[in-house]
């Protein structure tokens, strides 16, 4: 219903997809405003959610091999596509439990209150926000309390569907 930044959303997909018809461009945009849609409804849900609740929605495909490694008390590095609603992704420490210390790199946002509110969203399941500035310093500190430390890196894949709330792990 709200095309929010509608001009900078019609902006980047022409720069993104020059060859594209205003036709197919158009398409693209529909349909990134019913994943918006989607996110913001999930977004909200997930400040009311039980962990248990978080756990039976957000599945982790090979997170067997994460925690493998984690019982042999290895630290893992794990790059997750910027593809669902990231939001989901802070429930990783519920599926890695205690036997690690789970983060995520993040990048902090320019409005103050709505950084204190994704921080508090994405803090509340145990995983740990780190802004990127701080990125090295922080692994650190998290690595020196003798548990092994899980990661997530975020990285853009290029797709114009939505997808569901599911991510793949890589160790």
């Amino acid at each position: 219903v709200v095309k929010y930044r509608r001009p900078l959303v019609r902006k980047h997909l022409f720069d993104s997809f020059p060859e594209k018809s205003e036709a197919e461009r158009i398409k693209i945009e529909k349909e990134f405003y019913s994943w918006f849609c989607d996110y913001i409804v999930e977004t909200i849900k997930l400040f009311t959610m039980s962990k248990k609740q978080v756990k039976k929605r957000m599945q982790f495909i090979g997170a067997e091999k994460v925690r493998e490694s984690c019982q042999k008390g290895q630290s893992c590095a794990i790059y997750l596509g910027h593809y669902c609603n990231w939001e989901w992704v802070t429930s990783l420490q519920i599926c890695m439990g205690e036997r690690a210390s789970c983060g995520q790199i993040y990048h902090p946002l320019e409005n103050k209150a709505f950084d204190k509110l994704f921080l508090h969203l994405r803090n509340r399941l145990g995983a740990r926000c780190i802004p990127m500035a701080e990125s090295i310093r922080k692994i650190i500190k998290m690595r020196q309390e003798g548990k092994p430390t899980v990661i997530g890196f975020n990285t853009i894949l290029w797709k114009t569907k939505p997808s569901t709330s599911s991510s793949s792990i890589f160790a």
